[in-house]
């Protein structure tokens, strides 16, 4: 009767227990996979593929700018749902979090960790193609024209080969290199989708425009002659003025040091003023040179504004809002 009694109180106490330990079972399913199971007569069925919570916080971070806070979400994405469909879309997001970021060389290893693992599909093919046009950012144009080449052998037919295609052009194009530009946007098949860009820049380079040259040597010769005429020759006239008014007060007061027989405030003049002239000589060289370049750079801006919308069209639709720097 004493053992019958004891059970029975037990009873209700075994039964909370047990409920509390369902409710948290229950719990950590929600955590992990954002609903509970649903069975529906009897039978469990699998629900549409959704997208946990989780990732759509990673991805509004994405989207609002907040790169480095976004890669930490994906990160733990990654890390709580191992084998989700969305595992390789998650590696992807985060390799463009470091692009949009400009962090080239993190968002380099990221996206060809993607493309190895998935070769074939979509989002392999764009991380591919994201490899080299994160060359092409980081300024090496050599490298990425080489991986755009290994995209267009990998995925012929695609629409990843024929980006690449009309991207190796304007590779050749921000190198400098007119023909070899010309003859690649020539050469894009006419069914292509970047077909009427591609005719458009040829046409621009052919012969490409006469850039208003400066020649660095030349520069340096007025710089010898007068200080300061090399960068009035070069377009620079605010420096050009404050050359030659700087190397007149040294002139002047090395002059008037030695005829009043200041031989120490001399010798100091006289090294000041030869110093400044030396660096005159190179300044007019280097004002010439980027002269030569923002003539270039402003043509290579008209282009781009041209063609905008072909340029933007990147895959996935994925595209970089203002970067949003984190402290530290």
């Amino acid at each position: 009767m004493v053992g019958e009694a004891v059970a029975h109180s037990l009873t209700p106490a075994l039964t909370m227990i047990l409920a509390r330990h369902l409710f948290c079972l229950a719990w950590v399913w929600c955590v992990l996979y954002g609903t509970l199971p649903k069975i529906s007569g009897g039978a469990q069925h699998a629900a549409p593929l959704q997208a946990p919570p989780l990732f759509g916080f990673a991805q509004s971070l994405f989207d609002e700018g907040e790169y480095y806070r976004a890669i930490g979400e994906f990160q733990r994405f990654l890390f709580f749902y191992p084998g989700h469909p969305l595992i390789s879309e998650a590696q992807l997001r985060i390799g463009m979090a470091f692009f949009c970021g400009e962090r080239w060389l993190q968002a380099f290893e990221v996206f060809r960790h993607v493309a190895q693992s998935t070769p074939g599909t979509s989002i392999g093919q764009a991380a591919a193609l994201w490899m080299a046009e994160t060359r092409a950012r980081g300024g090496d144009h050599a490298r990425a024209i080489h991986l755009y080449a290994d995209v267009i052998n990998r995925y012929p037919g695609t629409a990843a080969s024929e980006r690449a295609a009309y991207l190796i052009g304007w590779s050749y194009v921000r190198q400098r290199q007119w023909d070899e530009a010309r003859r690649a946007l020539a050469a894009i098949a006419e069914e292509s989708p970047y077909h009427s860009s591609a005719q458009r820049l040829a046409a621009a380079l052919d012969p490409p425009p006469p850039f208003p040259q400066r020649s660095p040597t030349l520069a340096r010769v007025f710089a010898m002659a007068l200080p300061g005429a090399g960068q009035l020759y070069a377009g620079n006239p605010l420096d050009g003025m404050i050359g030659l008014g700087v190397h007149g007060a040294l002139t002047a007061g090395t002059t008037g040091a030695v005829l009043a027989g200041l031989e120490v405030a001399a010798a100091l003049g006289a090294f000041f003023a030869w110093g400044f002239y030396r660096a005159q000589l190179a300044d007019a060289a280097a004002s010439a040179r980027a002269f030569n370049s923002q003539a270039e750079e402003h043509f290579l801006a008209q282009l781009a504004t041209q063609e905008r919308i072909f340029l933007s069209a990147q895959p996935l639709s994925i595209h970089c809002a203002p970067v949003s720097h984190s402290p530290g």
